[in-house]
């Protein structure tokens, strides 16, 4: 029956941040980071600030591994592509809003994971929810503003509704 990535009503987020649900959405987050990397090296020092703060919400299964995918293309990939970057300034940022990264799992696999985003040079949020993304500014619930034009949504899924079936509790 599948789902649909849950915004939690906001619609702000749910019309500025990118999803991972589909391989369509996989194509158009790398899209948009090649398009992103073209822009900084094009624009004006005003215009560039941000461009290289890519935020993933979300640290479930798909969050932790968007950001080590990340990582990694940061460290082999794109300076290849793109060498008049300094890829010492991209900073990719995790946040989640519970108190660990693979919050459901085993404990082990929390500590684990925390610590490989952390070798790999991730900054890791935890107990952080987000407010609000205009497309440029991500808010966040302790009043904490980050810059960026890349925020990739992985907090959370809705189960897809089927017509006919009444939802519970009913009278």
């Amino acid at each position: 029956m599948g789902g649909k990535t849950n915004f939690f009503g906001n619609k702000n987020i749910e019309k500025h941040a990118l999803t991972l649900k589909t391989t369509y959405d996989a194509i158009t987050i790398r899209n948009h980071i090649m398009q992103t990397f073209e822009n900084f090296l094009s624009s004006n020092k005003d215009k560039k600030e941000g461009l290289l703060n890519f935020v993933i919400v979300g640290a479930g299964p798909t969050g932790v591994e968007m950001a080590g995918a990340l990582a990694e293309i940061k460290k082999n990939v794109l300076p290849l592509d793109f060498h008049r970057i300094d890829f010492s300034n991209l900073r990719i940022i995790r946040i989640e809003g519970s108190k660990h990264t693979l919050n459901s799992m085993s404990n082990s696999a929390k500590i684990a994971s925390k610590k490989y985003l952390l070798e790999m040079g991730i900054e890791v949020m935890t107990k952080t929810c987000v407010k609000d993304y205009d497309g440029e500014h991500l808010v966040l619930n302790n009043g904490e503003l980050i810059k960026t034009k890349t925020v990739i949504w992985a907090a959370g899924i809705t189960a897809n509704k089927v017509e006919g079936i009444f939802s519970y509790p009913h009278p």
